[in-house]
């Protein structure tokens, strides 16, 4: 659920083994704000030293752990999901100007809510490439859990200077290629 704790992982590897179960999912909302995706200081208190000590006891184990994130996904402050209201992450605090625009100015939204970052902008994808890093080489996880990933809107704002809206869409592939 929402407020997994590392020890309720590790607790289930033996069970999880004796059952052949070997892939570990770190589900949804293990972080502390969407976009920014550092571990929540209410589950995982010891912060990523904690987060690299639960997925190296699930590779002792034999098994491999894969994490959940929604890559371009950003909270700005606005709406919230079942489990927490939105605040603004860093990255958009940091860089307002990455995020897809409606044709009236508004920030486009995706399923739940979330304001999106512009696959096209290289800005993006190199910060993508980045967390992608950090999970896989920097904190050893096997792999991702990439769900509720569609599409993206045309892109409408004027500082991304797109020839055409579409942009934004046609390069969400280069995204998954980025993370593959």
């Amino acid at each position: 659920e929402f407020d997994v704790r590392p020890d309720e992982v590790t607790g289930a590897l033996p069970a999880l083994c004796e059952l052949g179960i070997r892939w570990l999912t770190l589900d949804d909302r293990w972080f502390d704000r969407y976009g920014d995706w550092n571990p929540r200081p209410d589950t995982f208190p010891g912060g990523v030293e904690q987060m690299r000590q639960m997925v190296a006891q699930i590779h002792a184990q034999g098994g491999y752990a894969q994490l959940w994130w929604y890559p371009l996904a950003a909270e700005d402050g606005l709406g919230g999901y079942e489990s927490h209201p939105y605040e603004v992450a860093r990255i958009v605090h940091q860089h307002p100007d990455w995020l897809i625009l409606n044709a009236d100015g508004s920030a486009a939204r995706n399923n739940r809510g979330l304001a999106i970052l512009d696959p096209s902008l290289p800005e993006v994808q190199e910060y993508i490439q980045q967390q992608t890093l950090r999970f896989i080489r920097d904190w050893d996880f096997d792999g991702h859990k990439l769900d509720n990933i569609y599409t993206v809107p045309p892109c409408y704002n004027p500082a991304h200077a797109h020839r055409r809206p579409e942009e934004s869409l046609e390069a969400l592939a280069a995204v998954y290629r980025i993370i593959h």
